[in-house]
């Protein structure tokens, strides 16, 4: 599944057994690139598989900076540091990949036409395990706001007023989830789809002080933003949050996660696997989408010495 804002670079062909096969390479350039690749095989392959030059990695993130904001009734949204939040809800695909089948929910295969379908099934531990695993983790219910809602604490991801057909409720009438970003006018202002409608989303931990909507059961965890299968309602109102209230185990299907990070660590974890010039175009891209917000920790990462060329890259883009 293709999930990117961003157009792919072409790739050469690997030679064949005894055979450079130039021709396949079909340029100067291709054979640049092939020598380039040759060359060091951890600057254009991504050690989780993912891309053959690894930037689909850091192409999937939004970009959402540190802060925080009143909700009103003593209830507060924010992140302590910068994050590095997944664009979209994990796919279907991205599951199977990473867990063999789908989730304990379903008894057979999911077809795979869907694998760009948000995944379901799972309960609280295993989307836990998954984002572990690729290096990531849940964002908590109050980053889940900040993340949804924005410094302004918006009621809706895509601004102050509802929209119609904005996000894939049961207003809509599907009924059923959709491709990942297929409501694209639904998205936020810094990149971030279906936070509203498609699946509910999982978090690690519950705000203090607030209140899902219209509950009062008092269970442990919470899941974020409703789904197909909810009316479109904001945010946040009078206290409350659009969040259901769960416990650890349950599973449904219309409950699904996506994964964020501590921009600053990633970075400096993974940002030396992009050194080849010819991703610098595509680097440039991601920071001109992550914006302004994301200047400062480049600019400070990409001045430490022996800072990987891929900061610098990025740090431009924001510049654009």
């Amino acid at each position: 599944m293709h999930r990117l804002h961003f157009p792919p670079q072409p790739r050469p062909n690997p030679p064949g057994p005894g055979s450079w096969r130039l021709r396949s390479l079909g340029s100067i350039a291709g054979l640049i690139v092939w020598l380039v690749c040759a060359g060091s095989v951890s600057s254009c392959t991504s050690g989780d598989g993912e891309s053959s030059d690894g930037s689909l990695v850091i192409e999937r993130f939004a970009w959402i900076s540190a802060g925080e904001t009143g909700l009103g009734h003593n209830i507060a949204c924010g992140a302590k540091q910068a994050l590095l939040v997944e664009r979209h809800e994990v796919t279907r695909g991205e599951w199977v990949e990473y867990a063999g089948g789908p989730s304990a929910l379903y008894p057979t295969p999911w077809p795979v036409e869907t694998s760009d379908w948000p995944s379901t099934g799972m309960d609280l531990q295993e989307a836990k395990d998954y984002a572990s695993a690729q290096g990531l983790r849940l964002p908590t219910a109050s980053e889940w706001l900040w993340i949804a809602g924005g410094p302004r604490g918006a009621p809706y991801p895509y601004g102050l007023i509802p929209r119609e057909s904005a996000v894939n409720t049961i207003d809509v009438g599907l009924g059923r989830t959709v491709a990942v970003g297929t409501f694209a006018s639904g998205r936020t202002p810094t990149g971030v789809y279906d936070a509203l409608g498609n699946v509910w989303e999982w978090t690690s931990e519950p705000i203090p002080m607030a209140r899902p909507y219209d509950s009062t059961l008092g269970l442990p965890c919470w899941v974020m933003g409703g789904s197909y299968l909810t009316p479109a309602r904001p945010l946040h109102y009078g206290g409350g949050v659009w969040s259901r209230e769960v416990e650890a185990g349950h599973r449904a299907i219309d409950i699904g996660f996506r994964c964020v990070v501590e921009a600053e660590a990633w970075l400096r974890d993974n940002a030396g696997r992009w050194t080849a010039p010819l991703l610098r175009e595509r680097f440039e891209a991601v920071g001109e989408e992550w914006g302004r917000g994301a200047t400062p920790l480049l600019l400070r990462l990409s001045q430490e010495p022996d800072a990987p060329i891929s900061l610098t890259w990025l740090l431009e883009g924001t510049y654009r």
